[in-house]
């Protein structure tokens, strides 16, 4: 009896073994344009300023290159990664998690669809990052528009891009269903004078989604002067409230 007792362990704690050893890592991409990218390094406090033990986070800012980060203030600009980090690897303390933020300042939608550079250079910053590992892609989250909202005529064609994006990065990462997280900011200044067109569209986007893509709106958080990039403190929690939607959304259950 005790011999049998001492078998059912093992094989217990070797199922368990070859379980951990198999999950997947968790992967968290982030895409878009300056605000994700607008805080300033130097202005992290020490709270902020450690990734946590159980996440790598990646950036790339303008194609200067794709950078494991040792610490958050070691890179030119930092973004929501900061707050999402923490705020994810404290949601699922006994996963691992990759964070792939990938932005590309002043750029429009044009340049993020099928067969354009950023579209592609998004793709090889994430299998850069993943690197052939066992993971599971868990959302993508957007911040993508100021550019678009500056003139009519590519504001007008905002919507029918992302649409046509979407699917296709989906497939790319092979889930067709994977949830996506818009961010959606309603400043409205001279400088964005279509700023509420885009978020409109934004909203289609999120109503016609089938319950895969949700909206989240950031227009409160505290914005620099131009009323289009956030202050370093805003960057970071925008990265907290994207956590928070991903949290309400299910995704954490």
């Amino acid at each position: 009896m005790k011999v049998l007792a001492a078998v059912i362990v093992l094989i217990a704690v070797l199922f368990a073994s070859l379980s951990s050893a198999q999950a997947d890592t968790k992967v968290w991409i982030l895409w878009g344009q300056s605000v994700l990218s607008s805080g300033l390094p130097s202005e992290l406090s020490l709270k902020w300023n450690k990734i946590p033990a159980n996440t790598e986070v990646w950036t790339d800012t303008n194609n200067i290159g794709l950078k494991k980060l040792t610490t958050f203030n070691a890179q030119a600009k930092v973004g929501p990664e900061v707050g999402f980090a923490v705020s994810i690897s404290t949601m699922y303390p006994a996963d691992q998690h990759i964070i792939i933020r990938y932005s590309f300042g002043g750029t429009a939608m044009d340049r993020w669809t099928v067969g354009k550079d950023l579209y592609y250079g998004l793709l090889d910053a994430i299998s850069l990052a993943v690197n052939g590992r066992n993971v599971k892609y868990m959302a993508i989250l957007s911040d993508q528009g100021e550019t678009d909202s500056q003139k009519l005529a590519l504001t007008q064609q905002y919507q029918s891009r992302m649409t046509a994006m979407m699917p296709a990065l989906r497939a790319a990462l092979g889930n067709p269903d994977l949830p996506w997280f818009i961010c959606i900011d309603c400043s409205n200044n001279s400088i964005m004078p279509y700023s509420l067109q885009i978020a409109a569209s934004q909203l289609t986007l999120v109503a016609t989604g089938g319950g895969s893509v949700w909206g989240i709106e950031y227009t409160s958080l505290p914005h620099l002067p131009d009323l289009i990039e956030l202050t370093t403190g805003g960057v970071v929690q925008l990265g907290s409230l994207m956590a928070y939607y991903v949290q309400i959304s299910g995704l954490c259950n």
